[in-house]
Order: C-alpha cells, then sequence, then structure tokens
C-alpha cells in the first residue's frame, strides 16, 4: 500500500479520535504528524524512492535524518519528526500486520537539556500584587498555575467539575497529565501550626466564586476557563495573556514562560524541605528520577546524615 493513501487514512483517524476522546491527541499533534509525513514523502520521492509502506527501509530513514542535520534542524526538531514517523510505522504496522520494524535501530538525538528557569521570588512578589489587584480571570489562572505547578495543558482541560470542596479543603483534580496520569492536588486552610493559609484561602474562595458564576452565567458549560470567544481558553489564548503580563510588568527580557510557573512551584516546595517523592507526586511525574533529571534535585551526604537517625 502506497505512503500517500495511507497517512491520510492514518491522519482521519487520529483527527476524528481526537474529536471525539478527551486528551487522546490534540489537533496541534496532529497537524505535526501531518507537516513531518508529507516532508520524509518529499524527500522520498525526490530522491526516487519507492512510496510503498512495505518498500522502506533503514537506510531511507537515515538518509531523512541526514538531510534534516544538513538543513540545520536541531536535535529537537529531529526528534519530533522522527517520534511523528515512528507513531506513523507502528499504527501502520499493528493496523495491517507489516514484519519489520525499520525504527528499531534508529536512535533519538542528544538534547541538551536546558536549565529550568524559576520565576524569582521578587518577580513573583510583583505578578501575584498585580494578579490580585487585576483580578477576574487573570486573577484565577495566574494563582493556579502559580499555587498548583499544573503544566498549562492540564490547566486549559479542567471542568468545573475537577475542583472539588470538602471538609474545608479544595482539591484540584488532574484526570488526564501527561501520559494520562491522573493525581490530585490538595489546598488546605490551615498550616501545620494551626493558623490561617492565607494564600490557599485566597485560591479556594476565587474558585469557588468563579465556578458558582460559571453555572450561573453559562449552565450547561462544564469547562472551567472559558475565553471572551465563548470557548474553552486555546493554548495560545492563555499564552498571550502571560505575555501581556510580562510585558506590563516589565519582566519580558527575563525570559519567562508558562512553564516557569511550573517551575516556581517546585522551586518554593524544595525550600520548604518536601521530599522528591513529595515534589515528583505533585508534578505528576512518572518517577521521582525523572523530577530529579528535569530539576536538578539531589540527596546529599548532609541530607543523609540528617535522616539516617533512629
Amino acid at each position: 500500500m502506497k505512503l500517500e493513501k495511507l497517512i491520510l487514512v492514518f491522519l482521519d483517524e487520529y483527527k476524528e479520535k481526537s474529536r471525539i476522546v478527551k486528551n487522546y491527541v490534540s489537533l496541534n499533534t496532529v497537524k505535526a504528524y501531518e507537516l513531518n509525513l508529507k516532508m520524509f514523502l518529499r524527500y522520498l520521492r525526490n530522491n526516487g524512492k519507492e512510496t510503498g509502506i512495505n518498500d522502506l527501509t533503514e537506510k531511507d530513514v537515515i538518509g531523512f535524518l541526514n538531510l534534516l542535520i544538513h538543513d540545520g534542524k536541531s536535535p529537537s526538531t529531529r526528534n519530533q519528526i522522527v517520534s511523528s514517523l515512528k507513531s506513523f510505522h507502528k499504527w501502520a504496522r499493528k493496523k495491517y500486520k507489516l514484519g519489520n520494524n525499520i525504527f528499531e535501530e534508529i536512535q533519538s538525538a542528544y538534547q541538551q537539556r536546558k536549565e529550568a528557569k524559576y520565576i524569582s521570588d521578587e518577580d513573583f512578589e510583583i505578578l501575584i500584587k498585580n494578579l490580585d489587584k487585576k483580578g477576574g480571570i487573570d486573577q484565577i489562572i495566574g494563582r493556579v498555575l502559580l499555587q498548583s505547578g499544573v503544566r498549562a495543558s492540564e490547566l486549559l482541560s479542567l471542568d468545573n467539575e475537577d475542583i472539588i470542596f470538602e471538609n474545608g479543603k479544595m482539591t484540584i483534580r488532574i484526570r488526564n497529565g501527561k501520559g494520562n496520569k491522573a493525581r490530585n492536588l490538595p489546598f488546605v486552610g490551615t498550616n501545620e501550626d494551626g493558623s490561617e493559609n492565607k494564600e490557599n484561602m485566597k485560591l479556594t474562595n476565587i474558585l469557588k466564586m468563579h465556578i458558582n458564576n460559571n453555572k450561573k452565567e453559562r449552565p450547561g458549560e462544564k469547562a472551567l476557563f472559558i475565553s471572551n470567544y465563548n470557548k474553552r481558553f486555546s493554548y495560545q489564548g492563555l499564552n498571550a495573556k502571560f505575555s501581556r503580563w510580562m510585558k506590563k510588568l516589565r519582566l519580558t527580557e527575563k525570559g519567562y514562560s508558562l512553564h516557569s510557573c511550573r517551575h516556581f512551584m517546585v522551586r518554593r516546595m524544595q525550600k520548604k524541605g518536601a521530599g522528591v517523592h513529595v515534589i515528583s507526586a505533585m508534578c505528576g511525574h512518572a518517577s521521582p528520577i525523572t523530577t530529579m533529571r528535569v530539576y536538578g534535585i539531589h540527596t546529599t551526604i548532609d541530607d543523609i546524615s540528617k535522616e539516617n537517625r533512629f
């Protein structure tokens, strides 16, 4: 079967599943699949190679990768393209019972991990004061990002029912995090010494008010955050909002991104003495090893000395 036809079937199937199955795969991912697969198809045609699915060889893939390197594609871009090709080929092998896996020996390009960019404590104070002064949807979204450490995609997929109020505690439920992992993020109103946790209470109160308003103004609407276009907030819309915050507060040159809010929360937990297992659970990482790799959290001899006591 020709790649031209198979690619269309593959894309149509994924587009349909992304439409009816929540968090199955984003439309942005499907678009990336389409661009990358068509790029590979052009390479094959331009080099006079056969485009039948059974005609593909490991040499074809290696030749395509060498072209990407020659064109100056970064390691992260090359890995993203190869990931699309692997997903397509895995789908085709399963659906049409094909034989060899031509990607079995194809290794990912080495990517130097970027250091996590944290929002500084000083800039956090500037940002949170501005958000509280502005109020409304900006205050709510900003505080959720900064106080929960959720990914932008997780925030955008939240529904009203994912915010649970019970027994004097609020819980943000992440149903489909990265890797389809679910987790709960609790926010208690009191500290260990019995004093009020003012920041948690503020987040709890503004979310409770926001959800009540949602139910009155948009009965039947599930999404927690709705844009001015009466649709669930998109990543582009959220990112544009964050960029406006940075520009207004003259923080653009700091290089902060939406993900910097998540990094800020991790560092805040570190400073308060949270263990790597707690931080890993909060982040929704596959394992504490992932947390240590991403955030450079290491256990020192001093840490072991402090804890190694009966």
